[in-house]
């Protein structure tokens, strides 16, 4: 599959996880929660098919590594399970790590938008030469 298929059938799998399991998945803010250590188990467990790994854990690494998700467990207090049900607190260090991984992410961010606008300015410059 292509870049953009993977990515469609990334976000068509969240689609499907947020519709079955809209206490554990949600695309708006107020709804995310940091997800429970094993609910890759837990969703394979539930739909009955080892089929299933291989596209839940992309999707899973997608929604766990989205800036939204990373804040929820930084300021969280609680993981949940695929119900919606609290099942243990959220470590420090799964804070640290997920506080990193955030600050990763804006900081590739930041130096890919300095890099377009330096494309931009290049190409300004050599189009009135």
């Amino acid at each position: 599959m292509g870049t953009q298929a993977e990515h469609a059938h990334i976000i068509e799998t969240i689609n499907f996880l947020i519709q079955r399991y809209p206490k554990a998945f949600s695309l708006d803010r107020s709804g995310i929660r940091p997800l429970k250590d094993g609910i890759l188990d837990d969703l394979v467990a539930d739909l009955g098919s080892e089929a299933f790994r291989p596209p839940m854990r992309r999707a899973l690494a997608y929604y766990k590594t989205r800036l939204h998700y990373l804040r929820k467990v930084i300021s969280g207090k609680n993981y949940r399970d695929l119900h919606g049900n609290r099942c243990g607190l959220v470590e420090p260090e799964a804070k640290e790590r997920a506080a990193k991984v955030r600050d990763e992410i804006i900081a590739k961010l930041r130096a890919d938008r300095v890099q377009a606008e330096m494309a931009e300015v290049w190409q300004h410059c050599h189009e009135d030469g």
